[in-house]
């Protein structure tokens, strides 16, 4: 049923696309939330790939590595994918219930989430004051944990968002 290990390689090749697309989907859904995407929103998920985040799990950590030595193609892929944001991110969460122990899907959902904290703070506020995730940007988190089946608690607030890795 689940492999508690968190390897990649038994997984179908439509399956290992689907977790790969995961931070592509939630960047989407994030970043477009308020009808534009900011430089800023896409140099900060270019940091999350580069820094692996450690509350993620060792698969999240895999599946960046994954998308960061894939690319061009992968990005490829992902604009060719005729899957929203949500519906991507819906399978992503039947992926992750269907091969891996719950353990080891709440910390790859997790580190997908902060994945949009951190895209949501990239581009907010003025001169670093005021809150630094829009209305529409916490709308779309809140969309996006209910995409993933996560349960409300705090690590799915939206105040005192922990990432990103670098300063700002």
């Amino acid at each position: 049923m689940t492999d508690p290990a968190p390897g990649l390689d038994s997984l179908p090749p439509a399956d290992r696309r689907t977790l790969a697309f995961g931070p592509l989907w939630m960047f989407s859904l994030v970043a477009g939330s308020d009808g534009a995407v900011d430089e800023r929103e896409v140099d900060r998920l270019a940091d999350v790939v580069e820094r692996a985040r450690p509350d993620g799990g060792p698969l999240f950590d895999a599946v960046l590595a994954e998308l960061a030595g894939g690319g061009g193609r992968l990005l490829a892929e992902y604009a060719a994918d005729d899957r929203g944001s949500e519906e991507g991110l819906r399978r992503v969460a039947a992926v992750l219930d269907l091969n891996w122990a719950p353990e080891v899907g709440d910390a790859f959902r997790r580190g997908l989430y902060s994945i949009g904290q951190a895209v949501a703070a990239a581009s907010g506020g003025f001169l670093g004051l005021g809150d630094p995730t829009s209305w529409a940007e916490g709308e779309a988190l809140a969309r996006a944990a209910r995409c993933l089946g996560m349960k409300p608690d705090a690590d799915t607030r939206l105040d005192g968002v922990a990432w990103p890795p670098v300063a700002p």
